[in-house]
């Protein structure tokens, strides 16, 4: 059983990464949708 510390840094950490990427794919569909509208 691993100690409830390292248990909450590793959630911590998980969640930071999934905001992370999260925030990225929705940057990269915001600059898709914006290149598509500027070449027409």
């Amino acid at each position: 059983m691993l100690n409830s510390t390292s248990l909450n840094d590793y959630i911590e950490e998980c969640s930071d990464n999934l905001v992370w990427a999260f925030l990225v794919s929705e940057l990269m569909i915001f600059i898709s949708k914006w290149k598509i509208r500027g070449n027409f």
